[in-house]
């Protein structure tokens, strides 16, 4: 008889031990993305991971930087400011990718993680925007994604980079001082070897972030 109740006892305390492992298992990994193959933590915690992985070195081409907007009301918020800074992308990769996790560096300084996880297809566009600017008009194919900080992009010119949540560098460019109303652009457009260049002024307008850029001489 009391080595029938040492078993007992025995036999409970596994259940019980089981059934603490289990428990800990399921709170240890809900709020994980999984990027190439390892389990990674994200900067924002999030409810649904995306269905696709992180976008990866060389899949990004940071292609239009609009860093002085001058009278560009770019979010049509009725204002012309600081929070209509905007940098376009174009996604290169052969499968969709995100961005949720990965960081905008400009001039050195870290504007924080983007929380959208949104899947890019290959050839998609996204427009960063600071954590202030409003909801941009942007075509149906074109995300808007933000930083977690003001973008704050220097007049002057700076070197921006995109990094990964494994602190990968997805995407790099360095832009020259900015001219008021008027965006820096990959010329060919989205091409990640081509350097940036003044982008042409069609109809009055010296920008297209969220859509290609025209060839000079040329309208969209």
């Amino acid at each position: 008889m009391t080595r029938f109740l040492a078993l007992q006892r025995m036999c409970l305390l596994l259940v019980l031990c089981c059934g603490a492992c289990s428990l800990l298992a399921e709170q240890s990994s809900p709020r994980g993305v999984l990027a190439d193959g390892r389990r990674v933590v994200a900067d924002a915690a999030v409810d649904t991971p995306p269905a696709c992985l992180p976008a990866r070195t060389g899949e990004v081409v940071l292609n239009e930087i609009l860093a002085r907007p001058g009278g560009v009301d770019l979010d049509g918020d009725g204002l012309a400011n600081h929070r209509d800074e905007a940098v376009e992308l174009v996604y290169r990769g052969d499968e969709p990718g995100h961005l949720q996790g990965a960081h905008l560096w400009v001039a050195g300084q870290d504007r924080g993680a983007i929380t959208d996880g949104h899947c890019l297809l290959p050839g998609q566009r996204a427009v960063i925007t600071g954590s202030t600017a409003g909801l941009l008009a942007l075509a149906p194919t074109v995300v808007q994604v933000r930083a977690g900080k003001p973008l704050d992009l220097r007049d002057t010119g700076a070197e921006l980079e995109l990094r990964g949540v494994l602190d990968t560098p997805l995407g790099k460019t360095t832009y020259g001082p900015a001219v008021a109303g008027h965006s820096e652009v990959r010329a060919p457009d989205g091409d990640g070897e081509a350097a940036l260049v003044a982008h042409p002024v069609v109809a009055g307008v010296g920008h297209s972030i969220g859509a290609p850029s025209s060839p000079p001489g040329q309208r969209r």
